[in-house]
């Protein structure tokens, strides 16, 4: 069954991170800020990567944190972002991300999906909704 905005997180382990160390969102998730997954597939993504990173630090003065998930591989760097390879398709999979989609999954402070949105500007409607932000 597909996940949508007010649902749990789903978990997923098995993400591999820069030093090759296996890690799980439940272990990323914090009840004190919110969590910004961006899942890239390509590599003509990057600029959007970029932007979405830049956009949720700034809109939210740094109170987020932002994970940039590669299905096929790790994604490259982005400061301003923790980078994981998901390399056994769990978050991929678990957030029903298909084909060679972009997708940017907002996970609130409690563990609950805020929102899916594909854009910058997408990702600002939902935050100006949460912070004072216009």
């Amino acid at each position: 069954e597909e996940v949508r905005a007010g649902d749990r997180a789903p978990n997923a382990p098995g993400l591999v991170n820069t030093a090759q160390q296996e890690i799980a969102l439940f272990d990323i998730f914090k009840p004190y800020r919110h969590t910004v997954l961006v899942f890239t597939c390509i590599s003509e993504d990057e600029a959007a990567v970029k932007d979405v990173v830049s956009a949720a630090g700034t809109l939210t003065g740094g109170l987020v944190k932002t994970i940039v998930i590669g299905r096929d591989a790790l994604p490259h760097e982005v400061a301003g972002a923790d980078n994981l390879h998901d390399k056994q398709g769990y978050a991929f999979g678990g957030y029903h991300v298909e084909g060679e989609k972009f997708r940017i999954v907002v996970v609130r402070p409690d563990g609950y999906i805020g929102a899916f949105v594909h854009d910058v500007d997408g990702l600002k409607e939902y935050f100006s909704r949460v912070f004072c932000i216009s």
